[in-house]
C-alpha cells in the first residue's frame, strides 16, 4: 500500500480534492472524510491491504491522516507476517 493509492482512492472513488493534501493532512478531524467515507475507505484498505482493522482500532491515531494509516498498516502487515499469515 502507498500514499498515492490512497489518494487516488480518496480522489477517484470518494471524490474528494486531493490537491492540497499531504501525508499529513488530517482528513477525519477536519471534516474532509466523514463517517461513511470512512467506512469505504477502511474497506478498501483491508481488501487492498489483507489487514484486518479491528472496530477498536477505528480512532483518529489510525486514521486521521495518509501517513498514519500507512503506519498503522505497516504495523498490522508486519504483525501479521511475523505470526505466519
Amino acid at each position: 500500500m502507498t500514499n498515492g493509492a490512497i489518494f487516488d482512492y480518496l480522489r477517484t472513488v470518494l471524490a474528494i480534492d486531493t490537491s492540497s493534501l499531504d501525508d499529513d493532512s488530517p482528513l477525519i478531524s477536519s471534516g474532509i472524510v466523514d463517517s461513511l467515507a470512512l467506512v469505504d475507505l477502511l474497506l478498501f484498505l483491508q481488501v487492498e491491504t489483507g489487514a484486518r482493522v479491528e472496530p477498536g482500532e477505528i480512532a483518529l491515531e489510525h486514521f486521521d491522516t495518509v501517513g498514519r494509516m500507512l503506519a498503522f498498516l505497516t504495523r498490522k502487515t508486519t504483525r501479521r507476517a511475523g505470526e505466519g499469515g
